[in-house]
């Protein structure tokens, strides 16, 4: 335990780093402030929305507002208490690094559940944590980082409830709580819960049918101590009402619009849609270019020539906009991207190799099927994208970081049956390879490495010299550390 929160602490740190130092980030940080300063204004969610709400797009029927709407509060007291921009931007990042850092202490729990002993745990820990795109989105304003922590423990409660031998009402609502706020929190929350779902179902419907509904609710609720029933009573409450959020939102829209996700124009006049960036670039681009069907040929084309790769570059991909309009960006240096293009291979392999480990564990495939369902999702919209607007918009690294504790965790577990067959005289030799290996990709672009390495002046905010300092000292660390770009050829470019 003590090394767990060794390494959340650490992430912790780093991303604290990255959120006290760095000016606007290229991930959107200015939509995502002007959404939570459109909600600062209500007291509720559920908004009448104007032109005076700034260039948000759709914020009044959009199914990723939950981020904004809960950062607004500490938004309104930051600006009750007088603080300037700076303190309050870097304010609202810290609320970030907390809720990724809780994703990682459930990526840990998950790991465990899976049946990873402490070690591998820890070690699968260590590598989420030290992704360089974990640690730098971790930073800034992003919905992805309370996705990520939603949805992780989505993933944990549910395996949990797939491998209950009876039915868990405690479980059930948990599972219904991080799911329908995780759903609001991000759309693309639909796309993770299905296989999850119908596992659940599967293993729990013959359960209920045993034991019965009634007698479940009324031994989970009939409790000793009123303590412990105020808080089931509090669970079950929060469970209907993020339940109802998800209906309030994608099942009107499915009933007033006819889909669950309405386009800006279906809610809104041109003049309100027109003033979000990425609606006026969609629309000049979709008059620009005449649809192409959608075929078999040009998925697999679009997947080998575009998504692969650009997903692979946009894996390490990190920037800032400097106040002078320029975009700054880096995909780290070319050492990372050679560790990169032989691990994800090594990784892959790994996961298949799990099979032994995923027969004995029940919900790995589960988690699996997860993993696999949102990734043919996530190409599926962005092939679609392609086909009607002729760029390939919309493919970012950023994206798969949710799925990155399934893939990992299965892989070290594969790993560690590898080892394990071996013997045990091989099991402290690989303990050390992989504190030596975890230390070598720290110090060549992993975790704040790469933010520190390609950033410089023109990246940080200079409302704080010594904090300016300190990050320069820095950056001319990493640089003296990582292995200069002449020396390797870096595969991504």
């Amino acid at each position: 335990m003590p090394v767990t929160i060794a390494v959340v602490v650490v992430f912790a740190l780093q991303a604290t780093w990255v959120a006290v130092s760095a000016r606007f980030v290229i991930y959107d940080e200015k939509y995502h402030l002007a959404a939570i300063k459109a909600f600062s204004t209500r007291w509720t969610p559920f908004i009448h929305q104007s032109a005076a709400d700034g260039p948000v797009g759709d914020i009044e029927r959009y199914g990723s507002y939950l981020y904004h709407y809960l950062l607004s509060f500490p938004y309104r007291a930051a600006q009750g208490l007088g603080l300037d921009d700076g303190v309050t931007l870097v304010t609202l990042r810290l609320f970030s690094v907390l809720f990724v850092s809780g994703a990682l202490i459930y990526a840990w729990r998950l790991f465990r559940e899976l049946g990873a002993g402490p070690v591998t745990a820890n070690v699968a820990l260590a590598v989420v944590a030290m992704m360089p795109l974990t640690v730098f989105l971790a930073g800034t304003l992003n919905y992805d980082n309370l996705l990520a922590l939603l949805a992780t423990a989505f993933f944990y409660y549910g395996l949990k409830l797939y491998k209950a031998d009876r039915v868990d009402v405690g479980l059930w609502l948990k599972v219904l709580l991080v799911g329908g706020l995780a759903a609001v929190t991000k759309y693309t929350f639909l796309a993770l819960a299905p296989v999850i779902v119908a596992g659940i179902l599967v293993r729990q419907v013959p359960l209920l049918r045993t034991e019965g509904l009634r007698p479940s609710v009324r031994g989970f609720f009939m409790v000793p101590g009123r303590g412990v029933a105020k808080a089931r009573a509090l669970l079950a409450l929060g469970a209907l009402l993020a339940c109802a959020l998800v209906v309030e939102r994608y099942g009107l829209n499915l009933i007033h619009y006819g889909t669950p996700f309405p386009s800006c124009l279906a809610v809104h006049s041109p003049t309100i849609c027109g003033e979000y960036p990425i609606f006026v670039r969609n629309s000049q681009l979709a008059l620009a270019h005449a649809p192409v069907p959608l075929s078999v040929s040009g998925a697999v084309a679009y997947l080998s020539y575009q998504w692969i790769p650009l997903m692979v570059q946009y894996l390490t991909y990190i920037g800032t906009l400097g106040t002078d309009s320029v975009i700054r960006t880096s995909l780290g240096p070319h050492i990372l991207g050679v560790l990169l293009a032989w691990s994800l291979p090594v990784v892959l392999g790994l996961v298949v190799l799990a099979t032994t480990v995923l027969r004995r564990v029940r919900g790995g495939r589960l988690l699996l099927g997860t993993a696999s369902l949102y990734v043919v999702v996530l190409f599926a919209e962005n092939y679609s994208a392609y086909a009607k607007l002729g760029q390939p918009l919309g493919i970012q690294g950023r994206y798969v970081l949710v799925i990155l504790p399934i893939i990992v965790g299965l892989a070290c577990m594969g790993l560690a049956q590898l080892i394990s067959m071996a013997g045990a005289s091989a099991r402290p030799r690989a303990a050390l390879g992989a504190v030596v290996a975890i230390a070598f990709l720290l110090s060549q672009g992993g975790g704040v490495t790469t933010y520190l390495w390609a950033a410089d002046g023109a990246w940080w905010r200079t409302d704080s010299g010594v904090r300016f300092a300190v990050t320069s000292k820095a950056s001319q660390l990493a640089r003296d550390l990582v292995i200069p770009d002449k020396l390797v050829r870096d595969p991504r470019l």
